[in-house]
């Protein structure tokens, strides 16, 4: 893309303006390196310095070379701005000194590399980074945020980043998607959420631990993580998708909600299995609601939930939990006996306002009970 004049004098064209700056709130600037050259990203780098009320950036597609990388250092090297969210995604060259200059004048920071297997050395987050990374963790106050998707993390990396990880007071949430480590390195990270004591919600979505297919090793590795968690004293959010949890993952999952001190309130679980065919073993968690007065929302997703297991649900939600207040069991296999169990039971569950079963393959005669049994339900709202 060429290089044009305006009568701004910016060194941008009109064109370029309107396509990379945006007046929605909050104002933001997305610049696509598949369209336009390391000039024209200069260019519009120094023309977002112009514009103080611009707090969301993106890179995307970006080869980082040095002339771009010291643009964007110079954008966030005012101490008077802090940034909603800044976002890399696919981007090439030299990405850590793109990291260290935004990571403590953002309070979100995402970056995705190499979806859906973190396979590309090229998109990955090096040791660099993550010590960049690191370093923000333990002393920039700013950052709330932090969002890893599609890397590779060695042991060295996962050592930078766990140090500062174990030490942070400000992150609040951590997202980790199609992210690889070795087995043997997990319990880096277990150790670095066992001394995290101010995380607030962490989701972890098809990492790759070990090998291409999902172990029982790799699964007791994912145990270490969950078992790391059964005593933090903030963590309110924990999603779980697309990662293989073994019945002793469940249990771990289970001590977390008996916990007395347990603050989770949101449990997200989607395709847990090892193999699609897989049931995941739920009785752990669903008898930990029991005594649980935290949680308000359940997703258990394409998990294989039977009609037994909704019996056992509707008996507790019929029963002594009041404060479940989102119960989502799309895709499972839940049939006409396991919805008449619940039906016959909504009108006691005083707690529930949300329910979803979509994708379970029940009759027409058991939709009509669920119906009738609202009439009686005043409570669940959709």
């Amino acid at each position: 893309m060429p290089l044009l004049r305006n009568k701004r004098n910016t060194g941008v064209s009109e064109d370029v303006l309107s396509m990379t700056f945006s007046s929605d709130h909050p104002p933001s600037v997305s610049i696509d390196g598949m369209l336009m050259d390391s000039q024209t990203t200069v260019a519009v780098l120094d023309e977002a310095k112009r514009r103080p009320k611009v707090e969301e950036i993106t890179l995307r597609s970006v080869t980082i070379d040095t002339s771009v990388a010291r643009a964007a250092s110079e954008l966030f090297s005012d101490p008077q701005r802090l940034w909603k969210k800044a976002d890399i995604v696919h981007c090439t060259g030299q990405n850590a000194k793109i990291i260290k200059a935004m990571i403590c004048r953002t309070k979100h920071l995402s970056f995705t590399g190499s979806v859906p297997i973190a396979h590309n050395p090229r998109y990955c987050l090096d040791e660099e980074c993550m010590r960049a990374i690191g370093h923000a963790l333990q002393n920039c106050k700013s950052l709330d945020v932090l969002s890893l998707r599609g890397t590779r993390l060695d042991r060295a990396s996962l050592q930078a980043f766990a140090e500062g990880l174990s030490k942070s007071t400000s992150l609040e949430t951590l997202q980790l998607s199609h992210c690889a480590m070795e087995i043997q390195d997990v319990p880096i990270l277990a150790e670095a959420l066992r001394s995290n004591r101010h995380l607030k919600a962490l989701s972890m979505a098809h990492c790759k631990i070990g090998s291409a297919q999902p172990s029982e090793e790799s699964a007791n590795q994912l145990c270490q993580v969950l078992e790391s968690l059964a005593s933090h004293p903030r963590l309110e959010v924990l999603n779980l998708l697309g990662m293989y949890c073994t019945d002793d993952a469940m249990d771990a999952l289970g001590e977390l909600l008996r916990a007395p001190q347990s603050a989770l309130w949101h449990l997200g679980l989607k395709n847990n299995g090892r193999r699609p065919e897989d049931k995941l073993n739920v009785h752990s968690i669903f008898e930990a609601l029991s005594s649980n007065k935290t949680l308000t929302y359940l997703q258990v997703s394409g998990n294989n939930v039977d009609d037994e297991d909704m019996e056992q649900l509707a008996k507790i939600l019929a029963g002594t939990n009041n404060t479940l207040r989102a119960l989502s069991l799309p895709a499972n296999k839940i049939s006409a006996p396991g919805i008449d169990a619940f039906a016959k039971r909504l009108s006691e569950m005083r707690g529930l306002r949300f329910l979803d079963l979509q994708r379970n393959d029940f009759p027409e005669s058991s939709k009509q009970a669920m119906i009738a049994a609202l009439k009686d339900n005043a409570e669940l709202e959709r």
